[in-house]
């Protein structure tokens, strides 16, 4: 799939298409982001015409002209001598002349409009006139919010990429938290991620989301919206109604995102207090993947052959070795497995599977293990 790539920025790693500025030091804030990302245009409304045929009229005497036009009246050729009927000068632009009795006009569509960038004037989408948009300005305002709200808490926010991808139909920023959380036992840091999204096309609405997604292109936009959606924590904004209205509401719900964070670091921390043996890992692994006792000769020698795999992983993952023996790594195990080991038909089911699509699977994982430790630990 291509990027759709438009303008943008990241800090010190380039996105993978190679396209957009690298920064060296992260943006001070929205403003600075937006300058940087080439996002200073704004979306706009513009009138949506369309092409009508309808008779003209003598501006010298208002007959139209064919019928009971005054010989007196007799045009000359010049358009300016005539003006259509049933359009004011005010609402339609005459094209040209088609023949002595007609004229070509541009007419306002009634029930729509079109939706511009107010730099070039390039058309983003043609949606209903109830369709509202969110501009780039009342993101900086969800930012502000959202970056106060963690100020509050201690951390600060980093702008990591910003730009557009579509023509500028699709634009976001990405940030993530200055405030690592580490899991007992593992030394690497996780750094919480929120995307803002915006589509001025009528395709999304505008969301602020938690993410695990490196937003650089299309493809990844799409990623985040999807992982968005299954987020229970995400502040949303149609584009309908009273925006500044709803904006409002959404700042007062920032605190929700803040807590998620600190839920997983809650829920991280007690599962590497839970310590695991073999007894635990081998009817984990008989209960995660199964083999039926009743299977043919080839599904009981696949199945082995995954279960090897996974075992292999737990114990030779760069990833996972090094950690303890806990109910944590043996759900980062289940994890791994689920996204990267278990077969896949083609590679888009794969990209549907760790992408696109929730996996309940890994929540049942987190049940199985903490119970299997209470029964064989």
């Amino acid at each position: 799939m291509p990027a759709y790539f438009d303008t943008g920025f990241s800090v010190r790693t380039p996105m993978w298409h190679r396209q957009g500025s690298v920064l060296e030091d992260y943006p001070t804030d929205w403003a600075d982001a937006r300058k940087k990302a080439g996002l200073l245009w704004e979306p706009t409304y513009a009138d949506l015409f369309v092409q009508r045929t309808v008779p003209a009229l003598c501006r010298s005497c208002a007959e139209v002209v064919g019928q009971d036009h005054a010989d007196t009246c007799a045009l000359e050729g010049t358009l300016d001598q005539v003006w259509p009927v049933d359009c004011g000068p005010a609402d339609s632009v005459v094209v040209r002349e088609l023949d002595d009795e007609r004229l070509l006009v541009h007419v306002p569509t009634e029930g729509h409009q079109a939706i511009v960038r107010d730099d070039n004037w390039a058309v983003l989408a043609t949606p209903t006139d109830s369709y509202k948009l969110i501009q780039h300005s009342q993101m900086g305002e969800l930012l502000d919010a959202y970056s106060s709200a963690w100020r509050q808490a201690g951390a600060d926010v980093k702008f990591e990429t910003a730009g557009s991808v579509r023509g500028g139909a699709l634009v976001w920023a990405l940030v993530w938290l200055d405030e690592p959380a580490y899991v007992p036992g593992d030394d690497s840091p996780t750094y919480p991620f929120a995307a803002l999204l915006n589509a001025h096309d009528g395709s999304a609405a505008c969301r602020l989301t938690p993410t695990s997604i490196r937003i650089v292109c299309w493809n990844t936009w799409k990623m985040a919206e999807a992982e968005g959606e299954r987020n229970a924590h995400a502040v949303v904004l149609r584009h309908s109604g009273d925006v500044g209205a709803r904006l409002e509401d959404a700042k007062a719900s920032l605190a929700g995102m803040r807590d998620e964070a600190k839920e997983w670091q809650v829920l991280a921390a007690d599962l590497a207090s839970i310590n695991i043996n073999d007894a635990v890992v081998r009817t984990f692994l008989d209960e995660f993947i199964p083999i039926p006792e009743a299977a043919s000769e080839r599904t009981r020698s696949n199945r082995a052959e995954r279960q090897a795999a996974f075992m292999a992983m737990l114990t030779d993952s760069p990833t996972l070795a090094p950690l303890p023996n806990t109910a944590y790594k043996l759900v980062q195990a289940a994890g791994e497995y689920l996204d990267h080991l278990r077969p896949f038909r083609n590679p888009d089911t794969y990209l549907a599977r760790t992408m696109f699509s929730s996996e309940p699977i890994k929540g049942g994982a987190i049940k199985l293990v903490r119970q299997l430790a209470r029964d064989l630990g």
